[in-house]
């Protein structure tokens, strides 16, 4: 997965940039999320890869942010991998005083 996203002529890249063209994204990363679980329990664990698209606050409605990610994830089984999901996280606003 890593190879494709970084190759900007792959067609998981060509296919998904139309795609996020339609978002206010602000990132995007292709990242596992987990522990080892099997380490400390002896049981398998699923730590899937995740295409995680970072959206600015409010920019965009539950519907088409499901949209983007169905069509994401269309485009990367075409290329062969099925086992990667796609999110869309809209980070919260945090305000620091000091």
């Amino acid at each position: 997965m890593i190879g494709l996203w970084n190759d900007r002529n792959s067609a998981l890249r060509q296919g998904i940039t139309p795609i996020i063209r339609g978002i206010d994204w602000t990132d995007i990363r292709v990242l596992r999320i987990g522990y080892d679980r099997e380490h400390w329990t002896g049981e398998e664990s699923e730590q899937p890869v995740t295409l995680l698209i970072e959206v600015r606050k409010d920019s965009t409605s539950w519907e088409h942010a499901y949209a983007v990610v169905v069509a994401c994830r269309a485009v990367i089984q075409q290329c062969g991998i099925h086992d990667v999901h796609v999110e869309i996280r809209q980070p919260r606003e945090h305000y620091f005083q000091f």
